[in-house]
Parts: C-alpha cells; sequence; structure tokens
C-alpha cells in the first residue's frame, strides 16, 4: 500500500516537473552571460582570440558598467581602419538554443559608431560563407552613452545566400550553424579624428527569444478576467493565454500571429485570413467595462472581407473599406505621412497606437457568456471587469498604456533637434523661400535672409517645366491648406 501510493505520488511530482519543464521551454526565456569581466580571464580570452594590434582591452571600474563591478575598456588607434575584438573556444558552444546575441556599450563620443557582428561556423572561410551583420535592419550604431546592442542570431545565413530568398526557402548548407561554430567577430572603424576611439563594453549574452524587450507587469484587480491571444508567453502574470485552437475560439483558419512589437501583450495575436471567428468565455450575466486590444489587418489578401470587432453587445468596428480607401491614407498608405512632429510620444501616437490600438468599452453579457466577434483584425488581449469597478479599469487601462510606451521607446534612440525660434512679428507661421542648395531638414530654421522673400513668381515659357522650393515653419497647429497654382 505504501509502494504504491509512493508511486502515484511520484508519477504526479514527475508529471508537474515535466509540466512545468515544458511552461519554461515554451517561454523561452534563457539568458547565458559569456563575458561579465569580474576577473581578467575574460578579458585575456579575448585579447588571445583578437590578436589585433589596432585593438587594446583590459579591465577597468570606469564607465559602462552594467553587471558586476567591473566592464572593459576597448581602445583603437584613431584612423586604423578595421579593428575587432573576438570570442573562440568554449564560449561558442551550444549557441543553437539561443536567438540573439546582446552587449551593452558605453560610448563618451556623440559621433556614431557602426558596430558589426559577424559568425564563423566550420564551413566558413571567407566573405561569402560567413554572416556578416552589417546594414539594414541589423545595424547597430552606438549614440552617446549607455547602449544595449543586440543581433538576432537564429535566422543567420552566409553572406552569398541572404538576398532573394526567405529563411525557409534556403538549403541547410546556406545557413550558419550555431553549434558548429569557431568564430565571432565584432568589427568596428575607429574615427579618423578626435583621438583614439574608446568604448567600454560590458554583459557580453546570449538570450533566448522571450528574454528580450521586457514584459508587461500588472497588479490584476481581484475579480478581473484577463486573456491574452497569439504566441505563448505573449503576456504577463494573471492573464490566461489562449492560441489558435484554445477554449473558446471557434471559425475557420485562425491563425497565431505577430511578434514582440510594439510590446509582448499586443504585439502577438489571433487572426483569420478565410474569415470572421469568435471567442467566448463564460462570465455571469451583468453590466462590465472592458479593456481590449484588437488592430486592423491591411492585407491584400483579406481586402474582400469586412472589418469587423464587436465585443459582448457593443459594436467598435462594422465596415468595409472601398477601393479607394484600401489603397489610399486609410489603408496600405496610412502611414504614408511621416512628417517631423516635437509632439510628446508623436512616433507612438501616428504608427503604434493605430496598429496596435487599446480600446475600452461598456458591455452588457447575457446567456452566461462574453463574446467577441472578430474578422479582419488581430485579436491580442482582453481585460473585463464588472461594471462597478469602472474606475479600477481605467486605472489599469491608463498603466498599460503607460508600460507599453515604455517599452517601445526603450531601444529607441532620436538625436534632438532644436525646435525653430518664433521671432519678433511672426504669426503661427512663416513661409518662406530657401537658398537654392541649402539642406533642408523637417527642423531647419529660416535665417532673416530666407524671411526677406514675401511672394514666389515665377515666370516661363509655354511647356517649360519649372521647380522651386518652399517652407512651412509652424509655430502652433495650422490644421489643413491647399498649394493652388493660377
Amino acid at each position: 500500500m505504501l509502494s504504491s501510493s509512493y508511486n502515484r505520488l511520484l508519477a504526479v511530482l514527475t508529471i508537474a516537473v515535466l509540466s512545468s519543464a515544458a511552461l519554461f521551454a515554451a517561454e523561452r526565456k534563457d539568458v547565458r552571460v559569456l563575458f561579465d569581466f569580474e576577473n581578467g580571464a575574460d578579458a585575456e580570452s579575448l585579447r588571445k582570440a583578437s590578436d589585433n594590434a589596432n585593438v587594446i582591452l583590459d579591465v577597468v571600474q570606469d564607465n559602462g558598467v552594467t553587471s558586476g563591478k567591473n566592464c572593459c575598456r576597448v581602445v583603437s588607434k584613431a584612423g586604423a581602419g578595421g579593428s575587432a575584438f573576438c570570442i573562440e573556444g568554449d564560449k561558442l558552444k551550444n549557441w543553437g538554443d539561443f536567438d540573439y546575441f546582446a552587449m551593452d556599450v558605453y560610448t563618451e563620443r556623440a559621433e556614431k559608431l557602426l558596430i558589426v557582428f559577424e559568425l564563423w561556423d566550420k564551413d566558413s572561410t571567407n566573405y561569402h560563407t560567413r554572416c556578416t551583420l552589417e546594414d539594414g535592419d541589423e545595424a547597430q550604431f552606438t549614440h552617446v552613452g549607455k547602449n544595449t546592442l543586440i543581433w538576432k542570431i537564429n535566422r543567420a545565413a552566409r553572406n552569398a545566400k541572404r538576398s532573394g530568398l526567405s529563411w525557409d526557402e534556403l538549403q541547410e548548407q546556406d545557413k550558419i550553424q550555431l553549434n558548429k561554430l569557431k568564430l565571432i567577430k565584432i568589427i568596428f572603424s575607429p574615427f579618423s579624428e578626435g583621438g583614439d576611439t574608446t568604448i567600454w563594453i560590458d554583459n557580453l549574452r546570449l538570450m533566448q527569444e522571450d528574454a528580450v524587450g521586457g514584459s508587461i507587469k500588472l497588479n490584476l484587480p481581484e475579480g478581473a478576467r484577463a486573456f491574452d491571444f497569439g504566441h505563448k508567453a505573449a503576456g504577463s502574470a494573471g492573464f490566461t493565454h489562449i492560441a489558435a485552437a484554445g477554449p473558446g475560439i471557434t471559425g475557420e483558419g485562425v491563425t497565431e500571429a505577430g511578434d514582440k512589437w510594439p510590446d509582448p501583450l499586443t504585439g502577438s495575436g489571433l487572426e483569420s485570413p478565410v474569415g470572421p471567428f469568435e471567442f467566448n468565455t463564460d462570465m455571469p450575466d451583468g453590466d462590465y467595462w472592458v479593456w481590449v486590444s484588437a488592430g486592423k489587418v491591411i492585407s491584400e489578401k483579406t481586402r474582400s472581407l469586412p472589418c469587423v470587432l464587436k465585443v459582448g453587445d457593443q459594436t467598435l468596428c462594422d465596415e468595409k473599406p472601398s477601393a479607394a480607401e484600401f489603397f489610399g491614407e486609410k489603408g496600405i498608405f496610412r502611414h504614408l505621412r511621416t512628417q517631423y512632429s516635437q509632439r510628446p510620444n508623436a512616433l507612438w501616437l501616428d504608427y503604434v497606437e493605430p496598429v496596435c490600438p487599446g480600446q475600452t468599452v461598456k458591455v452588457k453579457v447575457t446567456g452566461g457568456k462574453l463574446s467577441v466577434k472578430v474578422c479582419n483584425h488581430r485579436l491580442a488581449a482582453l481585460i473585463a471587469m464588472p461594471a462597478k469597478d469602472e474606475s479600477a479599469l481605467k486605472d489599469l487601462a491608463a498603466e498599460i498604456r503607460r508600460q507599453r510606451i515604455k517599452l517601445f521607446y526603450n531601444r529607441l534612440f532620436f538625436d534632438a533637434h532644436p525646435a525653430p525660434e518664433k521671432q519678433t512679428g511672426d504669426g503661427a507661421f512663416v513661409l518662406w523661400k530657401p537658398a537654392t542648395r541649402r539642406i533642408i531638414q523637417p527642423w531647419t530654421a529660416p535665417t532673416a535672409e530666407d524671411r526677406v522673400t514675401k511672394a514666389i513668381d515665377l515666370k516661363a515659357a509655354q511647356g517649360q517645366r519649372l521647380t522651386t522650393r518652399f517652407c512651412v515653419t509652424a509655430f502652433e497647429a495650422l490644421g489643413s491648406g491647399d498649394i493652388e497654382i493660377s
């Protein structure tokens, strides 16, 4: 009897451990620190692998310490050409289960320094057969102060095969074998002027997908029902995860879509390219306040479908964009206007929020179920609370928005540009004509000479083409206006 009870207990414990391990693997939050420079061996390992006279590495308790008490100072002589420090040996074992390489960098220089990450595996012999992450979205530049540079390594393909084909279209021999690496190079070109180029590096590490980008951390009020949809680990503690074939999901072709942009909670969700779908969950009848994140899907593949979002008895969206709307600024060109703006959170307001919105609505639940009906939307997250908790729900929605904005801007850096100053006699705006060869940026202000021209008078023979430039510097919101040519 004792033996039988023990075996049953062991079986339960085994299942619990396996379930915990499966959940941990699904969340993929592992981080492996390769170098933290808490002893001299780390810097010595980099020196030995690098063998580069252009680079001096030493351990210091100086700028840029982000892990422990020490970091590594990297110095390269001005104008020395390509400089690099390298990783080899045991530090390169078993990278295959990781998705990113990250490094903290500190610099005192205002100039931007491009740092290139390069992977060599056992079959890499030249530029064409290694993977060099140096341009486009992979380009990592420093700015003055602390930087965290992150390179995605789980799609590392050989340079000769990196254009024209998707990752799934590549042959296995075209991909860098992360479990068979022989060398990592971290490359930069020191500035030609201003003395030696010095950077401080620390906390060189490997990261799995869900360890990057942070998470939304909420204290859900008692009585709140919270759901996150899409890929696993997209939400936070207290949220019930709903996958494509999860409980309460009905409809054809429902898939998990999106990533962790702009944040883990709203960046991943469920959508269907073939028609509407529903999510239903048991809930006592009554009035509720609901916060929902579901952005429109703007895709040529689903253009024939209406855009529908209904929560309980409330319709948040029910429209069928015309062809003109779909191919206009309400549709695929909704981000065409990219005017520079000094409004707080302008990038968030103009670009992020329309794609991944958060809406609050009061709904009535009948029949013991809260129903969410979706078409041509990506359903990402939902929180429901009894109507009596209206203030708590709205406080929670405000906190979600605050954390989402913080996560979005966390790794972005913008050069500061002073706003043009209003001069005596200026009204709400100044219309001015710049000098012919002057480079104009959104923040460019008119000079005294620019302001002299009060009218633009162009004359030409019939059929002749004329070009000119004029600028508007606004000191307050102007709304819209027209340009008329006579």
